[in-house]
């Protein structure tokens, strides 16, 4: 991937122990086709190098080595900014205002009826069509990476209150930081998350998955849950040991065991040796293994959430943790850890 000239500098030393300074520096990306101009941000550590577009606050590239030290980016990306203006597939993007699907564009919040645009066989999807996966959003440095911050006027695709999001993400050593945060003044739900799809070296279909789920939310034909949290055991969805993706079709949320407690979940490269272990405090993890990709099944899309349509269930125990009221601070946080294996 090409890199321009050098136009700001943020060095900083992370704030997180004795590691090497991480290198901060931003460069123009071309304009939008509305005339909004688009920034790039590298993030350079001492073994990754990552790289963040202002519009979509959206993951374009992060570089890892494999087991031999060869770098080699582990991320699928879109060739130029038209073409992530016209993306449907969410490539790198921070998805909000609620990631993943509200059944039917509608949910009812403090005895009041809300609906959202339906952009995915009748029901919204990541916030809907126009959410902030098409959004320009402002960027700064911060020590070891860079904070990039949208504000939402109340309304818009019909969620209530306005919102101010910030999505940081950082790098320290071996490891990437994203950290999701949202303010309102008045009631909303929110649920935002980072959308990769990761290709580690060899096909998707080789790659080995864990996920440290023993339960999963089954789906109907629109991939809205059913409402039970039914258990892993006997189904093709127990991954809770290193399993082959092989011919699995997955466009499934697990239900995390513990989150917070350790790795969540760790895909591995046979062919490259990469390895990818995710933490993180959300109660979900989706799993999407790209079926519907342009090139399918090219990139697996590990994206830690709250669970789909939660704000049509106030049932489930994590149903409060999605609705933000005015004075709160929404907040969190997933890891990816880059190691490899033998």
């Amino acid at each position: 991937m090409q890199r321009g000239p050098r136009l700001a500098d943020a060095d900083r030393d992370d704030p997180r122990g004795p590691l090497s300074p991480v290198r901060v520096r931003r460069e123009p990306y071309g304009e939008t086709a509305a005339g909004a101009p688009v920034e790039r941000w590298w993030v350079e550590g001492d073994r990754l190098r990552l790289a963040v577009l202002t519009y979509g606050a959206r993951l374009q590239s992060l570089v890892v080595p494999d087991r031999d030290g060869r770098a080699g980016d582990v991320l699928l990306a879109l060739p130029d900014l038209a073409a992530y203006e016209s993306d449907e597939t969410y490539t790198g993007a921070t998805v909000g205002r609620f990631a993943n699907r509200i059944a039917h564009g509608r949910f009812v919040l403090d005895g009041h009826e809300h609906r959202v645009p339906v952009n995915d066989r009748g029901h919204a999807l990541h916030g809907g069509p126009g959410g902030f996966h098409q959004r320009v959003w402002s960027a700064e440095p911060v020590g070891g990476g860079v904070r990039l911050s949208l504000a939402s006027p109340g309304g818009e695709m019909g969620f209530p209150a306005g919102l101010v999001a910030t999505t940081t993400i950082t790098v320290a050593g071996e490891e990437v930081a994203i950290e999701h945060g949202a303010t309102a003044d008045a009631p909303t739900v929110v649920s935002l998350t980072q959308h990769p799809y990761f290709a580690l070296g060899g096909p998707v279909a080789d790659q080995r998955l864990q996920v440290a789920a023993s339960r999963y939310l089954p789906v109907d034909d629109g991939s809205i849950p059913l409402g039970d949290l039914a258990p892993v055991e006997g189904t093709g969805f127990d991954v809770r040991a290193e399993t082959e993706v092989d011919g699995s079709t997955y466009d499934h949320c697990w239900v995390l065991d513990d989150p917070g407690a350790g790795p969540a979940a760790r895909l591995s490269d046979p062919a490259s040796g990469r390895v990818v272990e995710l933490s993180t405090d959300r109660p979900g993890l989706q799993v999407y293994t790209g079926d519907a990709l342009p090139a399918p099944r090219t990139g697996l899309a590990l994206e830690a959430q709250a669970f789909p349509d939660t704000p049509n269930h106030p049932e489930w125990p994590t149903y409060g943790d999605s609705v933000l009221r005015p004075g709160e601070t929404w907040s969190a946080v997933t890891r990816w850890r880059f190691t490899t294996d033998a």
